[in-house]
């Protein structure tokens, strides 16, 4: 289960600037119209989806469910990949802006939920490791930073702007589909089994104190 919540960290971290490497110079010989204050909105648009729905998503994730979370993320990364792709068909670059503009939206949003329910999973499931698997975690997380641009430079350069897409889709279909498929259902009630636990070790003690 570690490889594989690493593993699907790493693929959903690549999304995150992997378009960084080809996006300005598409738009810039498809769409001239569109400025390069629209193409920076474009990809600043990630993180505010990010920052917008993470307070709630983390406040809600014990209710949603850990595992459940990864799927849903996961899920949302797909489809807006594909979306991203779908855009480059409009003609217009008003429309081809606002389904990009939401392609990248969703993918922030989808990104929020994989990058809270992972830690979230490693802590509960490892807690004698937490801090060692974290540090693993995050050196996926960083080293999906630096390759994602790499990857997408790569794959642009043999296919064009929306075969690299659905490149990518499948990448992060086939690669988060695995691995959730490695992740047992048992994190989206764990930390709720551990409470119980828990209490019952503090009200042991509580039990005796009251019949001395």
């Amino acid at each position: 289960m570690l490889a594989a919540l690493l593993i699907c960290e790493f693929a959903c971290v690549c999304l995150e600037m992997n378009v960084s490497a080809f996006l300005p110079s598409f738009v810039e010989a498809t769409y001239p119209s569109l400025s390069a204050l629209a193409v920076g909105c474009l990809m600043i648009i990630f993180p505010v989806g990010a920052i917008a729905t993470g307070p709630f998503i983390g406040s809600y994730l014990e209710t949603l469910g850990r595992k459940n979370a990864v799927i849903i993320g996961v899920v949302l990364i797909t489809l807006a990949t594909l979306c991203f792709g779908f855009a480059s068909y409009f003609r217009n670059a008003g429309a081809f802006y606002a389904a990009s503009m939401l392609a990248r939206l969703l993918q922030g949003v989808g990104d929020v939920f994989v990058n809270i329910a992972i830690p979230s999973i490693l802590i509960l499931e490892f807690p004698d490791k937490k801090v060692i698997y974290l540090g693993y975690c995050s050196f996926c997380a960083g080293a999906g930073l630096f390759l994602g641009p790499v990857i997408g430079s790569v794959v642009y350069s043999l296919l064009d702007y929306t075969k690299t897409f659905y490149f990518f889709a499948v990448f992060i279909g086939s690669i988060g589909g695995t691995c959730i498929y490695f992740i047992p259902s048992r994190v989206n009630q764990k930390q709720n089994s551990q409470n119980i636990n828990n209490l019952s070790e503090l009200s042991g003690p509580k039990m005796k104190i009251s019949y001395r």
